[in-house]
C-alpha cells in the first residue's frame, strides 16, 4: 500500500512539473476557445453539428468541415462544470500527460535523470502554443501512439491490446482535431522501420492496425470530406495567418526569445544528427529510424510553419534521448541536483510570466458585458481576431462580420471586403452602407498594418462615436437618433485615445 501511494505521489509530482509551463491565462478576445465552447453548446442543446459559416451574417451559407466538433463538446462540458479556470486546468493536465508519456518512453532508454533533463530543456518549445485549442488532443494522441507502438515492438504490449487501443483512439481523434492523419502515418512509419531493419514478420502484423486506423477515419459526420480535409485545408487564404508563417519570417517580425531558443535546439539537433548517424550507422534499429524520421519531418515542418514548433519539441525529446543513449555514460552523467536547479529555474520563469495563471484575464469580458447591458444592436463590424469572442458572448442575439477561420470565408471577401475596408477609406465609404453597420467592435491591440489607421480614422469620423474602451476592446456606435442615449451617457472624448499608426 505504501509503495502504491509513493508511485501515485511520484506520478502527480511529475505531472505537476510537466504541466507548469502550460498554465496560462486566456486572452478571450483573440482566442478560438469561445467559438469552440459555443459549438459544443449548439450540439448539445440543438443537436446540430455546425457545417456552414453558422455564426456569420456575411457568408452564412458557405460550407465548412467542422473537423474539431467533438472538441467543442468536451470544452463546453468542462466550461459548464468548472468555468474557464477548469478549462485551464484541463488543458494543462492533458499537456502534462503528453509530456509524461514521453518521459516514460525516454526513461527506458537513458534512465529517469537524463530523461527528465531532456524534457525540462525542451519544455519551453513544447509549451510554445499554450492557447486552449483542439490541438491538445492531437498532442496527447501522438504521444499515446508512440507509447503504444514502442511498447509493441519492445514486447511490452500485445497485438490485441494495440489493435483495440488504436481503434478507439483513432475514432475519437478523427472527430477531435484535424491532425488525426498523423495516427496512420505513425503506424506506417513503424511498419517501414521494421521492414528496413529486417523485422518483416512484426511489420506485417502491424498492417491490420494500419488498415483499422484508416478505416476508422471515415467514422465522422463529414465522411470522405472529413478524411480529406487535412490535405486540403492549407490552401491559399485571403488572410495571412501568423501561426502558418515560416519561422524565419516570424522571427524577423517578432524577435521573441522562444524563437532564438528554437534556433539553439535546431543547431544542437543538427550536431546531434551527425553524431547519431555516425554512431548508429553500423547497427540501425527500428527505433532509430523512427525518431530520426520524426525529428527531420517535424523540424522541417516547424521551419515552414511556426505552429509546428510545439510538436517539434515533443518529438525532439525522443530524438535527443536516443542520441544520448548511444553516447558513453561519462557524457550523460546528469545529476539530480542539476535537474532540481533546472526545475526551479523553469518554475520561476513560469510564475513571473505576465500571463501565468488560471482562467481568463481580469476585465477581458467587460467589453462584451457593456454591449449586452446597454442593449446594443448590430449589424457589427469587427476585426478578424475578435470573432470568437463575439460568438461566445453574443450568439444567438448577434452574428459576426468575420471570425478567425480563414477557411470559412472566401478569398475575395477577406481581401476585397474585410481588409480593403480597413485599408482604404474610399472602400469603407463605398462598402459599409451595404451592411448597415450600427456597431464597430474591435480588438484594440490588433497589430495588422491596417487596423490602427482604420481606428484612427473612425475616431475622426463624425458618423461614429466611441462609447467603450479598455485594454482589450474598443466599441463605436453609429451616430444616429436611436443611439443618442448611449452616446450621451458613454461618449469617450477624442483626446482620451493614444492610438498610433504603425
Amino acid at each position: 500500500m505504501k509503495q502504491h501511494l509513493s508511485k501515485i505521489f511520484l506520478f502527480l509530482l511529475l505531472l505537476s512539473c510537466f504541466s507548469i509551463l502550460f498554465i496560462r491565462k486566456i486572452n478571450l478576445t483573440t482566442a478560438d476557445i469561445g467559438r469552440h465552447i459555443k459549438n459544443g453548446e449548439v450540439f448539445l442543446y440543438e443537436g446540430k453539428i455546425i457545417s456552414t459559416n453558422f455564426y456569420s451574417y456575411t457568408q452564412p451559407d458557405l460550407k465548412v468541415v467542422n473537423h474539431h466538433w467533438l472538441s467543442g463538446v468536451l470544452f463546453f462540458l468542462v466550461y459548464k462544470a468548472f468555468g474557464f479556470s477548469g478549462l485551464s486546468f484541463f488543458y494543462a493536465t492533458l499537456s502534462g500527460l503528453s509530456v509524461y508519456l514521453l518521459y516514460l518512453i525516454s526513461k527506458k532508454r537513458v534512465g529517469s535523470d537524463v530523461a527528465f533533463f531532456v524534457i525540462i530543456l525542451l519544455l519551453p518549445l513544447m509549451s510554445y502554443r499554450v492557447e486552449i485549442r483542439p490541438e491538445v488532443f492531437s498532442v496527447l494522441f501522438i504521444c499515446t501512439y508512440l507509447y503504444l507502438l514502442f511498447g509493441y515492438i519492445q514486447n511490452e504490449i500485445n497485438f490485441k491490446q494495440l489493435l483495440t487501443l488504436v481503434g478507439l483512439t483513432q475514432l475519437f481523434w478523427v472527430n477531435l482535431h484535424i491532425f488525426f492523419i498523423v495516427g496512420p502515418f505513425l503506424i506506417a512509419l513503424f511498419i517501414f522501420a521494421l521492414f528496413v531493419t529486417h523485422n518483416a514478420k512484426r511489420a506485417k502484423k502491424l498492417l491490420p492496425v494500419l488498415f483499422l486506423s484508416i478505416a476508422v477515419c471515415f467514422i465522422n459526420p463529414f465522411g470522405i470530406n472529413g478524411v480529406l480535409e487535412p490535405l486540403t485545408i492549407l490552401k491559399a487564404y485571403g488572410y495571412r495567418i501568423y501561426e502558418n508563417q515560416p519561422l524565419l519570417f516570424v522571427q524577423g517580425y517578432n524577435p521573441s526569445t522562444i524563437y532564438y531558443y528554437a534556433d539553439v535546439i535546431f543547431t544542437l539537433g543538427v550536431v546531434y544528427l551527425g553524431l547519431f548517424i555516425g554512431v548508429a550507422r553500423k547497427k540501425l534499429r527500428a527505433e532509430d529510424i523512427i525518431v530520426l524520421t520524426l525529428f527531420v519531418i517535424f523540424g522541417l515542418a516547424s521551419f515552414r510553419m511556426v505552429r509546428m514548433l510545439s510538436l517539434f519539441g515533443f518529438v525532439a525529446c525522443l530524438f535527443f534521448t536516443s542520441v544520448l543513449e548511444k553516447i558513453p555514460n561519462t557524457l550523460i552523467n546528469v545529476s539530480s541536483a542539476i535537474n532540481y536547479l533546472l526545475l526551479a529555474l523553469l518554475i520561476s520563469l513560469a510564475i513571473i510570466t505576465r500571463n501565468f495563471g488560471w482562467g481568463i484575464y481580469p476585465g477581458v469580458q467587460n467589453g462584451a458585458r457593456f454591449f449586452v447591458e446597454n442593449n446594443l444592436k448590430g449589424p457589427i463590424f469587427n476585426n478578424y481576431d475578435i470573432g470568437g469572442y463575439l460568438i461566445f458572448n453574443l450568439y444567438p442575439k448577434e452574428k459576426v462580420f468575420v471570425d478567425n477561420r480563414p477557411e470559412a470565408y472566401s478569398i475575395s471577401f477577406l481581401k476585397d471586403t474585410l481588409i480593403k475596408m480597413q485599408q482604404d477609406e474610399e472602400a469603407w465609404k463605398e462598402l459599409s452602407p451595404k451592411f448597415s453597420f450600427n456597431v464597430i467592435f474591435f480588438y484594440l491591440n490588433d497589430m495588422t498594418d491596417w487596423a490602427q489607421p482604420f481606428l484612427l480614422r473612425r475616431l475622426d469620423d463624425p458618423q461614429w462615436v466611441p462609447v467603450y474602451g479598455d485594454g482589450f476592446t474598443l466599441v463605436f456606435v453609429r451616430n444616429t437618433t436611436e443611439n443618442q442615449d448611449i452616446i450621451r451617457s458613454y461618449k469617450i472624448p477624442r483626446e482620451s485615445f493614444r492610438l498610433t499608426k504603425r
